[in-house]
């Protein structure tokens, strides 16, 4: 075997180490990647259930004003009285 031949093969596996290395750099900014979506994924579901439990809040809470406001108004048929809102305008 020749000095050229062992230099070639010497330059050949450094070129392949080097993509090697390569390869492991672009896996673990993958994997970086990977993580950091996950995370922003979770971080989404749990603004969704947050948003999904306020809204039933609401819903619930439109529904007992609603069952409120016909007890009143039941209540002031039977008792032959109503209610009423003055609104006053200001002016300058």
């Amino acid at each position: 075997m020749s000095i050229c031949m062992v230099i070639t093969d010497l330059s050949q596996i450094e070129a392949s180490e080097e993509v090697i290395n390569q390869i492991r750099r672009q896996k673990k900014e993958l994997e970086e990647n990977a993580a950091a979506l996950n995370d922003a994924r979770r971080a989404s579901m749990n603004i969704m259930e947050d948003a999904l439990a306020a809204r039933q809040q609401a819903e619930e809470a439109l529904e007992k004003l609603h069952h409120s406001e016909q007890d009143l108004s039941r209540a002031q048929e039977v008792g032959q009285i109503g209610s009423w809102r003055l609104m006053f305008a200001r002016t300058y």
